[in-house]
């Protein structure tokens, strides 16, 4: 006999359905140009259902942002806790996992976090903020004082960030330009080399 929606073995499908389709087209189209049929639609799931998991058209934004980053977040505050160098750069090597398999999400939470117009700004909740801010805002760099007096810690911070976020937001034709592709293979290549780098950087 076959659940009814509504039951425990389709509420996860169904909200993670809602979940996958509202990534992809808030990752492809402004977010005031999707609506609640549109991801209903693409989703294959009622409209009602977002009321029902999510409240509205923003709970489900803002619940698709948190739980695409959460791997991430959850690498930052182990890092921040544990406040070794092999705990950061697992936080690196878990931002290429996440975005490589949710490439377009990356310019999505560029755009959410830096966007300065009204719409963009309303959309950077306190929980977005949490997720992907406060979780890496100390990280380790502080301690680096210590043993590299002349390091600032919040350039050091800008410089990881960048490191991260670059490759995903660096247009096609300027990859293309250096025979780069966004393969699963060379960001794991550069992963690699970034880790290095900082290796390099911090403790050699």
């Amino acid at each position: 006999m076959n659940n009814k929606v509504g039951r425990p073995s389709n509420r996860i499908q169904a909200r993670e359905s809602l979940i996958l389709a509202a990534r992809d087209l808030f990752s492809r189209m402004p977010y005031e140009k999707v609506s609640i049929r549109l991801i209903a639609d693409r989703s294959g799931v009622s409209s009602a259902l977002i009321k029902y998991y999510f409240d509205n058209k923003f709970g489900l934004f803002e619940t698709m942002i948190v739980e695409t980053f959460q791997p991430i977040s959850l690498k930052m505050r182990t890092a921040r806790n544990k406040e070794d160098f092999d705990s950061l750069a697992s936080v690196l090597r878990t931002f290429y996992q996440t975005m490589i398999q949710h490439p377009d999400y990356a310019r999505l939470l560029y755009r959410v976090l830096t966007g300065s117009d009204s719409v963009t700004q309303k959309l950077r909740s306190e929980k977005i903020i949490d997720a992907v801010y406060v979780s890496g805002s100390s990280l380790f760099f502080n301690n680096i004082n210590t043993d590299r007096p002349s390091m600032d810690t919040d350039l050091l911070r800008l410089s990881f960030f960048s490191l991260m976020y670059f490759p995903f937001l660096a247009s096609e034709g300027m990859m293309t330009f250096n025979n780069f592709e966004m393969t699963p293979e060379f960001l794991q290549r550069l992963a690699a080399h970034n880790i290095e780098l900082l290796k390099r950087s911090l403790l050699d």
